[in-house]
């Protein structure tokens, strides 16, 4: 089920924004969606929403406007994932346990998120409103295939603490299993998503978040060449996080603001043994930090301004490279302005 109407968005916009108000076309996919699906990752429920492709090279990728998984930016409340692998970031890594709603975004919002947006945004946003102290699942299907989630709640008058976590594996399979050639991938994946916020007035609180996920990959590869059958092992290790915090006030109803920080590192390794046996290793190291203040000022009935400004520092080590030992860096400061303005409205008329 999408949600339409007036429900309450903030991805087209960086601010709370009506659906009716909003000029841009939004998809929003709620909770009870994702459940009724049966949905256990991110890819699962995006390949029910039209004018969405997926591809399955280099992991699980998403496609908007018909441009590569490049120009698509995921993001989780607000804040972007890195670790991407020739343009594709691998949505199996995102877990769906503890998720309140996923706007979609279609079309361009590069002036917003920068040039990763040009075909669009896609936005996780977790639910930090869940009040039940304790929920868990367990999954079972063929190839010894389990997923297993445990969500817990501690909530008071001023505190508010989530925690959710999620266990994956599967032996994997073989679309050729009786032939001498074959690919067999397990799977193991631990994730967790952790909540804290804390409110030191009515009009002043402090949020926390933080996401973790580790995974191993095992490629076992079998191939026959010449009557000769030459088996490869290798392994892939991914280890993915997230550490968001802001702290917000609300001056009054006119006036907010917000100032956030957010790091996130992904670091894959890669070990294989060729076919020629020879080893091959590949690094991936991707650091990205931000520091950012975002204030919301509701100047009249017809006037709202958004202002802003913050610093990014982002870097890479890789083999693919030549820096697996110096990380490359770029810093980049940015100021944003926002002015929303409407001379009258629309049901004046009749």
């Amino acid at each position: 089920m999408q949600v339409q109407g007036d429900s309450v968005v903030v991805t087209a916009t960086r601010s709370e924004r009506k659906l009716s108000n909003v000029t841009v076309p939004v998809t929003i996919i709620n909770a009870k969606s994702i459940q009724q699906i049966g949905a256990l990752r991110l890819t699962d429920i995006l390949k029910e929403q039209p004018g969405i492709t997926m591809t399955s090279g280099f992991g699980a990728g998403v496609q908007l406007q018909g441009l590569n998984p490049d120009y698509t930016i995921i993001l989780i409340n607000g804040e972007p994932l890195v670790g991407r692998t020739a343009g594709v970031l691998d949505l199996n890594r995102i877990v769906l346990g503890n998720i309140k709603k996923i706007e979609i975004v279609k079309g361009p919002s590069s002036s917003l998120y920068g040039s990763e947006a040009m075909a669009g945004v896609i936005n996780i946003i977790t639910d930090a409103t869940n009040k039940t102290p304790l929920q868990s699942s367990l999954r079972y299907g063929t190839y010894n295939t389990v997923d297993a989630g445990l969500n817990n709640t501690l909530a008071s008058k001023s505190i508010f603490y989530q925690g959710y976590y999620n266990y994956y594996s599967t032996d994997g399979y073989s679309i050729r299993p009786s032939s001498a050639s074959r690919v067999t991938t397990p799977i193991t994946r631990v994730a967790t998503n952790q909540q804290f916020k804390y409110n030191f007035t009515n009009n002043t609180n402090v949020l926390v978040g933080l996401r973790f996920t580790n995974e191993q990959i095992k490629n076992e590869l079998s191939v026959t060449n010449g009557g000769l059958t030459i088996n490869s092992n290798g392994e892939e290790k991914n280890t993915d996080y997230n550490i968001a915090s802001s702290l917000n006030h609300r001056f009054s109803n006119l006036l907010k603001t917000s100032f956030r920080s957010y790091i996130t590192q992904y670091n894959a390794t890669q070990n294989l043994l060729t076919i020629s046996g020879a080893p091959y290793t590949d690094i991936l190291d991707h650091l990205f930090n931000r520091l950012e203040n975002q204030t919301e000022w509701v100047v009249n009935k017809k006037l709202t301004a958004i202002v802003g400004g913050g610093a990014v520092m982002e870097g890479v080590k890789s083999s693919r490279y030549d820096s697996e030992k110096i990380r490359k860096t770029n810093t980049n400061q940015y100021a944003f302005s926002q002015w929303e303005w409407t001379p009258n409205d629309w049901r004046d008329s009749f």
